[in-house]
């Protein structure tokens, strides 16, 4: 049943935009140049994670591979996956979500529901990623990793997205794809609508959320 929310605030990565295929080729990437591989079920562990978390999962995930004499540091290997991930993103037209991703972000504006992003990748990345898709323009907020004091899935980033948009968590709704964002919506009591994306979301989630096919159905959630 539609609900007469205010504002809705979306994640980014593999919600708006396909980018997260892309981060996940971009770890072969990484492997193919200095040799170190990140298994498969570790970066789906990660995704939607900031990268003070990815960096401590890859560390942990990679005993004796990173930080010795003649290997490669965290901080490197993280630097050379945003070096991979930023090479193919230029390379092409950033890869939308849903079937006309800018008509339904157009259609809610016009109706006054504020919209806003709450990402976890940096800033710079986000109003690239959201400039090149020609979709930035219809955002009133934008809430980015470094931003906040505690990423996802805590619930910083969306609480601080609500608060620029001036509405209270229960006027807003949550679009998100990965189990860590979606915790980080619940957690600042907020409706989650979810389209998976890489990650399943687990049965315990799923049954606290929203579950849609495609983000084109969010504007049918808004009375």
């Amino acid at each position: 049943m539609a609900k007469p929310y205010r504002a809705v605030l979306f994640d980014q990565d593999g919600t708006l935009l396909d980018t997260e295929t892309l981060s996940f080729k971009a770890w072969e990437g990484v492997a193919d140049r200095c040799g170190v591989r990140v298994p498969d079920d570790v970066i789906l562990s990660f995704t939607g994670s900031p990268a003070t978390r990815v960096l401590a999962t890859i560390r942990e995930a990679l005993p004796g591979q990173l930080d010795g004499p003649g290997q490669p540091t965290g901080e490197e290997l993280m630097a050379l996956h945003a070096q991979v991930w930023r090479e193919m993103r230029v390379s092409g037209p950033v890869p939308l979500k849903g079937d006309d991703l800018p008509g339904m972000l157009a259609a809610l504006s016009a109706r006054g529901i504020k919209l806003a992003v709450g990402s976890s990748s940096p800033r710079e990345a986000v109003e690239e990623n959201l400039g090149r898709a020609d979709i930035l323009k219809h955002f009133d907020a934008l809430v980015c990793g470094a931003e906040i004091e505690h990423g996802k899935p805590a619930p910083d980033i969306y609480l601080m997205a609500a608060e620029k948009l001036g509405c209270a968590p229960e006027e807003c709704l949550v679009v998100e794809d990965a189990p860590n964002g979606i915790r980080s919506g619940l957690a600042a009591g907020i409706d989650v609508a979810v389209i998976p994306d890489l990650v399943a979301v687990p049965q315990d989630l799923a049954c606290q959320c929203i579950m849609l096919e495609k983000i084109d159905q969010v504007a049918d959630l808004i009375a």
